[in-house]
């Protein structure tokens, strides 16, 4: 049986089999007919429009800051993860993936989108789809990671590229009424240091171009290699106070109560640094894989 759990975020698409865990970034630019061959040869036709997605993208991509293109898109995506692990599409497989509560209401329309669609050709319509709230897969991850956390009263913090999901789990269950997710992703950083880099440097980066460069903390200019630290660094210190003194304006209570508050998804790997000290505060192992991670333990044994 085809199995696979698949986090298409705005980012990176992470995608876990049980042979494979990887990703790729989540960007897609139109492949323009004065392109030379050998970027057309790696296009794919997909609703009427011919795109390079992944590495090949980064430079062009298109800009990803709202459901709309996550909806248009995630197709495309999760065609190049059932590629990448080498699945036969028309063969049926058993997905596991994730939508933000910033976008739940419209579920529906998005496991419908991923249920049938056409990439180069190629009609996949076999697809077993089970769809959870984002963060669920952060919580389904650390049971097996933190003793008693089943138990406990925790907070979930999942830090996208676009999107924030705060949810709250008691004695395994999560508690609805109290969750909320807003558009305070990572974004906010990556807008900044993007017009930094126009500023300073007269670039026009793609977002996607500029995650590269957070992660790094540099750029290459006519060749020559410029830190960018102190400016990054900066971004990265407001935006952390600004999302914990969200959490606990919103969540006052819960923050108060909770046994644990743990942070994950990709704009986690930061949090760490910039944080303050909290017994409370949990950071996932490898917290850009902690949803994919967890969806993939709903295929059971």
């Amino acid at each position: 049986m085809q199995k696979i759990a698949c986090d298409i975020g705005y980012g990176f698409t992470k995608y876990k089999t049980d042979k494979i865990l990887a990703s790729f970034p989540s960007a897609i630019a139109h492949a323009r007919k004065h392109q030379a061959d050998i970027a057309l040869n790696l296009a794919h036709e997909f609703e009427g429009g011919r795109y390079l997605l992944g590495d090949a993208a980064v430079r062009n991509a298109l800009t990803t800051r709202d459901y709309s293109w996550l909806a248009k898109y995630a197709p495309l995506l999760l065609f190049e993860a059932i590629n990448q692990v080498a699945f036969n599409p028309a063969d049926e497989i058993q997905l596991v993936t994730g939508l933000s509560l910033l976008n739940w209401s419209k579920r529906n329309e998005f496991a419908e989108r991923l249920s049938d669609f056409v990439v180069d050709k190629i009609r996949v319509n076999n697809i077993k789809i089970i769809l959870v709230p984002q963060g669920k897969g952060v919580y389904l991850d650390c049971l097996a990671r933190v003793a008693c956390l089943a138990n406990q009263l925790c907070l979930i913090v999942d830090i996208g590229t676009n999107t924030l999901d705060v949810i709250p789990f008691e004695s395994g269950k999560a508690l609805a009424a109290e969750a909320y997710a807003t558009c305070d992703g990572m974004n906010q950083v990556i807008q900044e240091v993007q017009k930094l880099v126009n500023r300073e440097f007269g670039i026009s980066a793609s977002e996607a171009e500029v995650t590269k460069i957070i992660r790094t903390n540099q750029i290459s200019i006519a060749g020559e290699t410029r830190d960018l630290s102190v400016w990054i660094e900066e971004e990265k210190q407001i935006y952390f106070e600004m999302i914990l003194n969200q959490i606990r304006s919103k969540n006052a209570d819960l923050y108060k109560r909770a046994d644990l508050i743990i942070f994950a998804g990709g704009g986690a790997n930061y949090a760490p640094d910039y944080l303050p000290e909290n017994k409370q505060f949990y950071f996932a192992p490898e917290p850009e894989n902690s949803n994919v991670n967890g969806y993939f333990t709903l295929f059971g044994d």
